[in-house]
């Protein structure tokens, strides 16, 4: 998908997600929505890089997303429902490709979804992550879950230099 479609593609989605939160389909909600979209398209676009979104990787990031968030919610009751404590808290720092942080906050939440896992700090400038894991005998199998959003993250919303979108 190039910029040309992913721009309207932004648009469209969020009006509906703004009519999707207010529960409601009005003329208000949606020129509130539109206004709010214009909003957001205007000041993610204020560098002079482009922006591409390639909808198959897109499609794969938000299945996998999709599948840390069914996981996490059953292993957290599991935990919950658990008469004993079987956690073993560890926190250590993951380093990742810098292409990887350019979007940390939308990395970081994914993240954040995978189960018995949470991100403390994003370090952009070290391209660094510091999680807290509730078993640390989970920690090999976390690294290669957050390589593997990075590389799905890398290959969904990749930066194009201005040539290169032209």
């Amino acid at each position: 998908m190039n910029i040309n479609v992913a721009i309207p593609m932004v648009f469209v989605v969020a009006i509906g997600l703004w009519v999707a939160l207010w529960r409601d389909v009005s003329a208000a909600n949606v020129i509130a929505g539109a206004g709010l979209a214009a909003l957001l398209l205007f000041l993610g676009r204020r560098d002079a890089r482009k922006y591409d979104v390639r909808l198959g990787a897109f499609i794969k990031l938000i299945s996998l997303i999709a599948v840390d968030l069914v996981r996490s919610t059953i292993g957290l009751a599991a935990e919950v429902i658990t008469p004993t404590d079987n956690t073993n808290e560890l926190i250590f720092s993951v380093e990742l490709p810098e292409e990887a942080m350019r979007y940390p906050t939308t990395f970081a939440t994914a993240i954040t979804l995978t189960p018995g896992t949470a991100v403390i700090e994003a370090d952009v400038e070290n391209n660094s992550l510091l999680l807290h894991l509730l078993h640390a005998k989970n920690r090999e199998s976390v690294e290669a879950h957050v390589q593997q959003l990075a590389d799905l993250t890398v290959a969904a919303f990749p930066v194009l230099s201005v040539g290169e979108a032209e």
